[in-house]
């Protein structure tokens, strides 16, 4: 690519990384665990890519610590570049800064960003934006990559229809609760009164189904 020309000098859709183990190893970390951290760019698109860190205790600060990257791997299309650092005890969070030329753009959660207004390349995303990793964090082993189904379970399915809503049973905000037709009864604007007759005798009921689907963790 032209370095030179007006045209944009970084390819903003090649640019990309998570919080996934392809991105970042190890995926749990603990306070003095050595981190991982990746993104990927077009090949030979950027000069340098730089992380930029923000401690838990200075995340509302102008203090950012910033590492260079170090180009680790390249394929047939992108490049991807390295940094390791030791996780401490609070939380942190990272955005990187991508450099081509003249050219400087962020990269965080929220995608790609420009300059602002005012020319500054160095202006950061919003902290809710950035990457964090939290050590001491995890999460159950059965969950991660489980295939999860959510139920809304009034609408799903009617396993006992004795403890069905009656027309009239209460009143919620000066609204009397009823019991909806048939299931095909649309949307109405004010739909917390009425009830279609979805029970967990009814997720109860269709676990055989859920099994035949791959369903391995349900959510309510």
């Amino acid at each position: 690519m032209d370095m030179n020309s007006g045209r944009e000098k970084i390819v903003r859709d090649a640019v990309f990384s998570d919080e996934t183990e392809n991105f970042r190893t190890p995926l749990f970390v603990k306070s003095g665990d050595e981190l991982c951290i990746r993104i990927r760019t077009l090949k030979k698109n950027v000069e340098k890519v730089i992380l930029a860190v923000k401690s838990n205790e200075d995340i509302s600060s102008d203090v950012t610590y910033e590492i260079q990257m170090e180009l680790e791997s390249e394929d047939k299309f992108f490049d991807y570049y390295t940094v390791r650092l030791k996780a401490g005890d609070s939380e942190l969070r990272y955005f990187f800064r991508l450099i081509a030329g003249d050219e400087t753009i962020t990269y965080s959660k929220a995608g790609c960003r420009d300059a602002d207004s005012d020319g500054n390349s160095e202006k950061e995303p919003e902290a809710s934006d950035m990457f964090s990793v939290i050590p001491g964090f995890s999460v159950p082993q059965w969950l991660i990559g489980a295939v999860i189904y959510q139920i809304f379970t009034d609408r799903f399915y009617n396993g006992d229809e004795t403890n069905d809503v009656r027309k009239g049973e209460y009143t919620y905000l000066e609204e009397e609760a009823r019991k909806a037709e048939s299931w095909d009864e649309p949307v109405s604007p004010f739909d917390v009164a009425r009830f279609y007759g979805g029970d967990l005798k009814g997720i109860e009921k269709k676990l055989s189904y859920f099994k035949e689907l791959g369903i391995e963790a349900i959510y309510l």
